[in-house]
């Protein structure tokens, strides 16, 4: 599914009903990975993946941020990429179910970038939450070069592509 999301609409005929079938092939995507196999896959299963991402930015992890949820309010504070999944996961929902849209519907309030460019990024934070993927160990001993080279190696393959990421989604905030 998120191979097929990723396939891009082209040309001058593409419209925002294009990537409406996008963005709801990427929620789809979502949801497979969190499928918990038992119960019906959801929003409820799609956050916790976010959740257990180690971020690197305090603005992207911190539980500020009011995501939607679909039951009654009040919603619970979650991490940014929380809140930018559910703003994706609402406007799947418009486009699903027939309300109204307009191009405004695939822009986060505030935001000049659609998130459209949002979910390939919040979907590698999810694979990662998934996988459980973080910086391995503590910082080793004082005195022990080769360990302390490696620590620095390993974190430093993590961090690059993890920063990439919650860069490009601190790009939605402006």
């Amino acid at each position: 599914m998120a191979v097929q999301a990723a396939q891009l609409s082209a040309g001058v005929g593409t419209t925002i009903y294009d990537l409406g079938r996008i963005a709801s092939l990427w929620v789809s995507a979502f949801e497979i990975l969190a499928h918990p196999r038992t119960d019906k896959s959801g929003l409820r299963y799609v956050y916790p993946l976010f959740d257990r991402v180690c971020y690197f930015n305090r603005e992207i992890g911190r539980r500020r941020y009011t995501a939607y949820m679909n039951q009654k309010k009040p919603w619970p504070h979650r991490s940014f990429s929380c809140w930018l999944y559910g703003e994706l996961y609402q406007a799947r929902n418009d486009f699903l179910h027939g309300n109204p849209i307009t191009v405004k519907s695939l822009y986060p309030k505030g935001s000049k970038v659609s998130l459209f460019w949002a979910a390939p990024a919040l979907y590698r934070l999810a694979l990662t939450g998934l996988l459980e993927l973080s910086v391995a160990g503590k910082y080793p001993k004082v005195g022990s070069a080769p360990a302390i080279a490696e620590y620095a190696n390993t974190r430093m393959l993590f961090m690059e592509p993890q920063s990439i990421i919650e860069r490009a989604l601190l790009k939605m905030r402006q």
